[in-house]
């Protein structure tokens, strides 16, 4: 797998838990600590989370990092 098309599938999990939970990219963003444009970056796949940023969203959405990370 192609490190481009693990970062749009990442971003693609993450915006999927956003929509779970209904939220909007800023509140979904202050949740865990960063800015709505970045999470904007990382669901498109401009960018790649920091493992903070997953931390975050495994700790705070009760996600398994494992499925968040490679999507099995």
């Amino acid at each position: 797998m192609s490190i481009e098309k693990s970062r749009n599938e990442i971003g693609g999990r993450i915006y999927s838990i956003r929509k779970a939970k209904n939220l909007t990219q800023h509140s979904f963003a202050t949740s865990i600590g960063i800015k709505a444009n970045t999470l904007s970056d990382i669901e498109r796949g401009k960018y790649q989370p920091s493992e903070i940023v997953i931390k975050a969203i495994t700790l705070r959405y009760t996600i398994n990092e494992h499925w968040l990370l490679t999507g099995e």
